[in-house]
């Protein structure tokens, strides 16, 4: 059985990745900049030449972190069996930003390189340590018993359980998925309004959306950066919840066995 290793492992799918295999005794080696876990190994995705200096031809490398860093990787002439890149649904948004470019790009470079590659593009993923998708709505519901969306919070949105996720990859380890794209989303769509009230009635501290337009929202959102215990909001996340985010697991349940559970599910499984 080859070696399992995971670049990010310190948070996210992939703090809940190397543990999972670690309880089920699979050969793993977590790597992080800052270990989160006794025996992961400290070091820096952006530094290539280290990494690629603890990975063996073997190795099935699973990469959770930035998109750019995987570039760089391959760049500097990473070499493993199988390769497992955790991308993001960002790819398909209508509103292009950083992220956008790094995720395009690096599907480039997977696409020209001649290793055995597997790409599984998440939703937003919430229920792992390191994550503040959810955690932000229940940090504002402690303040503000109203939390403002433009048009009212209609548009859709699919979050994906990290445990979900995990699943997901560690059923691509088949290597007979190599070549594969999968997007994984949580059960089906809710609006952002529905999604807003869930998680903060679920935090014990319940608000209610208030619709205004895009451009005051913005506006709010700037200020976000200097008021203390509230988490930092871009105009571009504003702009980007004028944006259906609907996918299909169809592809997830037929070829990896994987049923995502419900938005309501997950906020009581974190």
């Amino acid at each position: 059985m080859s070696r399992i290793v995971i670049i990010g492992a310190s948070r996210g799918p992939g703090y809940l990745l190397y543990n999972a295999l670690k309880d089920a005794g699979r050969q793993v080696l977590g790597m992080a900049r800052l270990p989160g876990e006794a025996g992961m190994l400290a070091v820096d995705a952006a530094d290539p030449a280290a990494v690629i200096s603890h990975i063996e031809n073997d190795d099935q490398v699973i990469f959770c972190t930035r998109p750019e860093l995987l570039s760089g990787l391959l760049k500097a002439g990473l070499k493993c069996r199988q390769l497992i890149a955790i991308g993001s649904t960002r790819i398909f948004t209508r509103f292009p930003d950083a992220k956008y470019q790094a995720l395009r790009e690096m599907e480039t470079d997977l696409g020209q390189s001649d290793l055995p590659v597997t790409i599984i593009h998440p939703t937003m993923i919430y229920g792992a340590p390191g994550l503040n998708n959810v955690e932000r709505i229940e940090t504002v519901s402690r303040y503000s018993p109203w939390i403002p969306l433009p048009a009212g919070g209609r548009s859709k949105i699919q979050p994906v359980h990290a445990a979900d996720v995990v699943s997901a990859i560690i059923a691509c380890l088949d290597e007979a998925h190599d070549g594969e794209t999968y997007v994984i989303a949580g059960e089906a769509p809710l609006e952002y309004r529905e999604f807003v009230e869930l998680t903060a009635a679920a935090s014990g501290n319940p608000s209610r959306v208030i619709s205004m337009p895009l451009g005051l929202v913005q506006a709010l959102a700037f200020f976000t950066r200097y008021v203390p215990f509230v988490p930092s909001i871009t105009s571009e996340e504003v702009q980007r919840l004028m944006e259906d985010k609907a996918f299909s697991n169809d592809k997830v349940i037929s070829e990896l066995g994987v049923t995502p559970r419900s938005f309501e599910v997950g906020l009581n499984s974190r």
